[in-house]
């Protein structure tokens, strides 16, 4: 798996608040670009195993939760057209608030790697900006 971008903020906000709006999936379209809102398929409770179905401009596509932790860590993979992505959020306390890091990543199959670069690029591009969105959201909420 190679890295595709790291990003880190410190929110000045508790660390449950910070966990409470980055598993509000509902709210996810506030501060995870292109995606307008996320469901558990199928119903049911956000945890390790859900499937959950991104719906966002363009389309829809899946996720697992591959990890989960309560109030530290959320991390969900996705397959798709030969290419995997893992998303890997990661609280803890800090000085003034709450510390997030997302690690993501991604590996490609078969022809796709040829243009492996340019999906990591991509991911960046699109995504890379999550973590001061989410810090832009909770601090701009009593």
């Amino acid at each position: 798996m190679s890295r595709g971008f790291h990003a880190e903020e410190v929110i000045n906000r508790p660390t449950d608040q910070v966990w409470q709006t980055l598993t509000d999936l509902q709210g996810a379209g506030r501060w995870m670009g292109p995606v307008e809102a996320i469901d558990v398929v199928g119903g049911g409770a956000l945890e390790q195993g859900a499937r959950l179905a991104f719906k966002a401009r363009g389309g829809e596509h899946h996720s697992t939760v591959t990890a989960f932790e309560p109030g530290r860590r959320l991390e969900m993979t996705s397959t798709q057209s030969g290419v995997t992505a893992v998303y890997d959020y990661r609280l803890q306390p800090a000085t003034g608030g709450t510390r997030v890091t997302l690690d993501a990543a991604c590996t490609a199959t078969g022809w796709i790697r040829l243009i492996h670069p340019l999906i990591n690029y991509m991911m960046k591009r699109i995504d890379g900006n999550q973590i001061t969105a989410l810090k832009d959201v909770i601090e701009s909420t009593r």
